[in-house]
């Protein structure tokens, strides 16, 4: 059971807390201060109108609970929980007090960052974060997977003990709220994201290195033998490099058997569990073969850079690729050269970056046949009939929103779009 004596004195004073966005995070937040001060004022905060049914439900049992829809207008408060991916430019403060702002990531590293292992980078986290918990539970150690890839971190309190370790996936959002150092901290790479969020590279470069320019001499930082990263870690902590593998999948593994082996196990006790590590859904999975089609799963990859690394995996059995997704502003010279010289003979685009990645094919004169579509099924309809044989790849090289509801989405739809296919052959 969780001592409420760990909370810091801050929280613990507070004689009002506001929460910022009340999506899964806002809603797990107002769960822990609920049960932990059940007579403490709180404010929720979210652009989102339509949750005015929920928050009008909880009202009903919580007399001590306000709402404001739609505006960002915070009174004083003592303590402000922001969501991260809602920008610190967003809130307005009435008399200019913010009080103290903080996060559930800030809040749980200042109580458990020696037993933290905080994994972030732009591609590579998700598999890096989930590999570490499980090399570590193979290992018969306590770990717990948690933070952008799991559970909200205050919904862990009651499982960790003295000798657990918790394996924290990052976000950039997430990265640059923490205001304590985590012992072991993880880079996986680096390329240009979320600049529809961040006013430029070096602003989301900044959020990213923000986790170990915390980190102290007790601490260790696990980089990549990366020209764009090892400039950025310039932390007191003990600095690994870990050497770059040819393929993205390796240096992933490399990274983690790095961080996992430096609990004072050898690199070949951690490399055996390795093996028996499953992927996660929706990275660069193959999910179904319907007659001589593969068709493979890649919804994670968010960033142009991850369906280049896609299209070198799988090599020249790639005959249709689908891409295209939301406006981050990124650089697709890069993949439309990649997707150029590659086997690929059809190319669907999903708006609205799609329309980016074919004028750019276009511009470069590449043979392939583009497609712009706007629904799943059009796409996946468009690739049998186009394919003949080989493998359809779903990577899409930006994020999902829009059309798609989240990566999970994405990929939920694609495969349900193949499951009907395989049941009218």
């Amino acid at each position: 059971m969780f001592d409420l004596k760990r909370l810091p004195s801050w929280l613990h004073s507070a004689k009002s807390i506001a929460i910022v966005g009340f999506g899964r995070e806002g809603q797990s937040t107002y769960r822990f201060i609920r049960n932990f001060f059940p007579q403490v004022p709180i404010w929720i905060f979210d652009e989102d109108k339509k949750l005015e049914p929920t928050l009008i439900h909880l009202h009903d049992n919580d007399i001590n609970l306000k709402y404001s829809l739609g505006i960002f207008l915070l009174p004083p408060f003592d303590v402000v929980f922001k969501t991260p991916g809602i920008a610190q430019s967003k809130l307005h403060y009435k008399n200019g007090r913010a009080g103290t702002v903080t996060s559930q990531v800030d809040l749980f590293t200042q109580i458990y960052g020696k037993q933290v292992i905080a994994v972030t980078g732009t591609k590579g986290k998700s598999t890096t974060s989930a590999l570490i918990a499980h090399l570590l539970n193979s290992l018969g150690q306590s770990a717990i997977l948690a933070g952008n890839i799991g559970l909200p971190v205050l919904e862990i309190l009651d499982q960790i003990e003295v000798n657990t370790h918790v394996v924290l996936e990052l976000s950039a959002f997430q990265s640059e709220t923490i205001t304590a150092p985590v012992h072991i901290a993880v880079f996986t790479s680096l390329y240009p994201e979320h600049l529809d969020y961040y006013k430029d590279y070096d602003a989301y470069r900044a959020a990213k290195k923000h986790v170990f320019d915390l980190q102290t001499a007790q601490d260790i930082a696990v980089v990549p033998n990366d020209p764009a990263i090892i400039p950025l870690v310039s932390s007191r902590a003990k600095i690994i490099t870990v050497q770059r593998a040819p393929s993205v999948h390796q240096t992933n593994i490399n990274l983690a058997v790095t961080a996992v082996s430096v609990l004072g196990y050898t690199r070949e006790e951690v490399l055996q569990h390795a093996q028996t590590f499953t992927p996660l859904p929706g990275r660069l999975e193959k999910i179904a073969t319907v007659g001589s089609i593969e068709f493979y799963d890649d919804a994670l990859a968010t960033i142009p850079q991850a369906t280049i690394a896609a299209l070198d995996t799988l090599g020249d059995k790639v005959s249709v690729l689908i891409v295209g997704g939301h406006e981050r502003a990124q650089d697709y010279s890069e993949l439309a050269a990649r997707i150029k010289n590659s086997s690929v003979k059809t190319v669907i685009c999903f708006p609205s970056t799609g329309k980016r990645i074919g004028d750019e094919l276009e511009q470069i004169q590449a043979e392939q046949k583009v497609f712009h579509v706007d629904s799943m099924k059009q796409a996946v309809a468009i690739a049998y009939k186009e394919v003949g044989e080989g493998i359809v790849l779903l990577s899409a090289g930006a994020p999902s929103f829009g059309i798609f509801i989240d990566y999970r989405d994405r990929s939920a739809q694609f495969r349900q779009c193949i499951e009907n296919l395989s049941q009218h052959q």
